[in-house]
């Protein structure tokens, strides 16, 4: 009977811990305390509880730790899941009887919260140090038919991997382990090392990787085949609960430390193939990683294959943003032939969705006076182009940084149409932007031709669009009556 009875309490112990922490490996829930209490009841004096993820109980009171069961796995080289989870736990220590209230679940005598949860994740990050090195190297050491079923041991069903700077993204633990496979196999003296790990939270690390080896297959098709590479990239790695990669998020860092053999960081081999990368998204990416990095003649080297080529890159998703990180990035006497090939076709480019960015950056960037024949094109269609969605834009930007005559010539061309612009749901925009930008002679004679009918003033200033600049209006004429009663 007394054997009957003692299995009888520890298998009700083991249903009333799953429902106490809500069947989720982890501190126990505190809303079920009452339920906690009630363990005590059961478990016998003389005999600890034998429930997995309990690091401890004492006779007279069941006071619990538990672990995620990821970190207690992360190292396999760590020794029994003992010791694992004793070394990752907050400790806990019973008095008397104690009725297991949170305060005692959560910390030990003598030690307060906030070191203690320092402490624990001082010792995660030691795990997943351990972790990614031991993975590393079995990367590095292995074949491919080998390292595919490592991998696949190390990652979630679920997994998610992704290299943006190769357009890569796998879903599942086989393609992920597959992929993986392949790269030792296309590169079979791939060799890498861990840099840094910095915890983000207690699942989730950013991890930096220094890798070399010469690729077989073009298997990374920015890179040259048959020649040694060195690099380093970023990876964002997370674990799930039972310390299985779920997701890992890989890019190419070049930060200085992209090297071809026999020369260091000569991007020859690289420009080779610019404008095919520039036009997949992820080749987009890298490549605006490498203007910001690159000195000034290995970004010239980059820019030298765009020539002839503007107006299309200009209208591609992908590789606009390459060009206008050229913009920002490089000196506008190496970019002239950026704005020559948009002469004639400016007027196109201002309403088009994605080249209209391309031209806001060059009037941002460059020396207003080069951009003279642009900006005279632009004027002449100032009245469409301030109703168009892109076109709009273009126009705040010529009124923002052009000179003070090309500021001054587009107000005047806009005074002409004030009033309908005015009412205009997107045209609007561009009269605020005068009456903020130009010289107070140019604002004063947009104002006086808003308010040179005192009817159609007052009907815009009711007006759910013109109401914005009549306001403006407002103001500049508050601001004259101050000054000349100064």
């Amino acid at each position: 009977q007394a054997i009957w009875a003692q299995a009888i309490s520890s298998h009700l112990v083991r249903s009333l811990f799953k429902l106490a922490t809500n069947r989720v490996v982890g501190a126990p829930h505190r809303k079920h305390s009452s339920l906690m209490a009630a363990m005590q009841v059961l478990v016998p004096q003389t005999y600890p509880v034998p429930m997995l993820g309990m690091v401890g109980a004492w006779p007279g009171a069941c006071m619990v730790s538990v672990v995620p069961c990821w970190q207690q796995q992360l190292a396999p080289t760590l020794g029994a899941p003992a010791q694992c989870c004793e070394a990752l736990s907050p400790r806990s220590t019973a008095t008397g009887s104690g009725s297991g209230s949170p305060q005692q679940l959560d910390g030990g005598a003598g030690r307060d919260e906030c070191s203690s949860t320092e402490d624990e994740l001082e010792h995660v990050h030691g795990r997943v140090d351990a972790f990614m090195r031991n993975k590393l190297d079995r990367m590095s050491r292995l074949a491919a038919w080998d390292l595919e079923r490592e991998m696949e041991q190390d990652f979630a069903l679920d997994i998610c991997i992704s290299w943006r700077d190769l357009d890569m993204k796998h879903h599942g633990s086989k393609d992920a382990a597959n992929w993986w496979a392949k790269m030792k196999e296309h590169i079979p003296n791939l060799r890498v090392q861990l840099g840094e790990v910095v915890m983000d939270g207690s699942s989730k690390a950013q991890v930096t990787i220094h890798w070399s080896g010469t690729q077989h297959e073009p298997i990374m098709p920015m890179f040259p085949v048959g020649k040694w590479l060195q690099g380093m990239c970023i990876n964002v790695v997370e674990f799930d609960n039972v310390g299985k990669i779920k997701a890992d998020d890989m890019q190419l860092c070049f930060n200085g430390n992209l090297s071809v053999a026999p020369s260091n960081f000569q991007w020859q081999w690289l420009s080779q193939c610019a404008r095919k990368l520039a036009s997949r998204e992820g080749g987009c990416w890298m490549l605006q990683n490498v203007v910001e990095a690159a000195d000034d003649e290995d970004k010239l080297t980059l820019v030298r294959q765009f020539h002839g080529h503007v107006w299309d890159m200009a209208g591609c998703p992908h590789a606009n943003f390459v060009l206008q990180k050229c913009v920002v990035h490089l000196p506008p006497q190496h970019l002239r032939f950026i704005a020559e090939e948009l002469k004639g076709r400016a007027v196109d480019a201002a309403r088009h969705g994605i080249r209209s960015r391309l031209l806001e950056r060059l009037l941002e960037h460059f020396p207003a006076e080069q951009l003279d024949c642009l900006v005279g094109e632009l004027l002449a269609a100032g009245v469409s182009l301030s109703r168009n969605s892109f076109g709009n834009f273009v126009l705040q930007r010529v009124l923002e940084h052009g000179t003070a005559t090309q500021r001054s010539a587009l107000a005047q061309h806009l005074s002409g149409a004030a009033v309908a612009l005015a009412q205009h749901s997107i045209a609007n925009n561009v009269l605020k932007s005068v009456l903020v930008n130009c010289s107070l002679q140019d604002r004063r004679t947009l104002a006086n031709a808003l308010t040179a009918d005192r009817a159609v003033a007052r009907s815009l200033a009711h007006h759910r669009a013109a109401s914005f600049v009549m306001r403006e209006v407002k103001l500049l004429k508050r601001g004259i009556v101050n000054e000349v009663s100064l």
